[in-house]
């Protein structure tokens, strides 16, 4: 990429395979545009596995000659290749990073950098375990200074990982004939919900199990005050007489 290229709440799975400069979600950054600008990379992952026949190869890039950013990213996917193997970078010659880490397990890669071009440039990224990758303190490292969260945690879901809150926001479960809408997904300080039959109540449970508010509704719409709870990704169980769904909702 150049000419000042982002990628944001992007991730990689499966496998990616090169001769030099493979990444897990780019492979080479040459420059941008105007002098002093730069591409880049903000809120991503890569769990792929990369595989580079000559190298070097990077957990989240291959290698940068100029004026990269990398942010807020983690790799976690095994890395391979005969030459240089960082778990962010193959090679780089001048990039900035900042709060980032690495699966040094899932890796194998020991370093942040597989090689410097030139002047050694200080790196923001932590190696970490498997086991610390998988936990809620990985998810606030991912969140800080962010203006809202944008990644949560589930056992169930990425393998453990991190990953991102409006990922969740993607789907909502059913039960029989319980057709109901719920907006917006984005919540500043209340929530709508409506339905084709009457809503008996509703449950409103933090991302962690825990339930914050109920109430009952007895009517096929209702408004959620959220304005007192803090940010974060809560989940929205509503009920009737013919079955009950579930909505996941940001606080904001």
């Amino acid at each position: 990429p150049y000419n000042l290229a982002t990628i944001e709440e992007s991730y990689s799975l499966g496998t990616v395979t090169g001769c030099f400069n493979v990444g897990g979600i780019a492979g080479y950054s040459a420059f941008a545009f105007p002098v002093n600008g730069a591409v880049s990379i903000n809120n991503c992952y890569s769990r792929a596995t990369v595989i580079a026949t000559t190298g070097p190869a990077g957990g989240i890039y291959g290698g940068s000659s100029a004026n990269l950013s990398i942010q807020n990213s983690y790799a976690a996917g095994l890395i391979t290749c005969p030459g240089s193997k960082g778990g962010i970078l193959g090679a780089v010659g001048s990039v900035t990073t900042a709060n980032d880490y690495w699966d040094i397990e899932a890796t194998t890669a020991t370093e942040a950098v597989g090689e410097f071009m030139g002047a050694g440039t200080t790196i923001n990224a932590t190696p970490k375990t498997t086991a610390e990758m998988k936990t809620s303190a990985m998810v606030d490292l991912l969140n800080t200074n962010q203006s809202s969260p944008i990644w949560t945690i589930d056992p169930a879901i990425n393998d453990g990982y991190p990953m991102f809150v409006s990922s969740l926001l993607n789907t909502a479960t059913h039960s029989n004939t319980l057709v109901t809408a719920v907006y917006p997904t984005m919540v500043i300080h209340s929530v709508n919900v409506t339905s084709e039959l009457t809503l008996v109540d509703y449950n409103l449970y933090s991302i962690s199990g825990q339930l914050v508010k109920s109430s009952n509704i007895n009517n096929t719409e209702a408004t959620i005050d959220m304005s007192s709870l803090g940010s974060g990704l809560y989940i929205i169980k509503l009920r009737s007489e013919s079955g009950v769904s579930t909505h996941k909702v940001i606080k904001r």
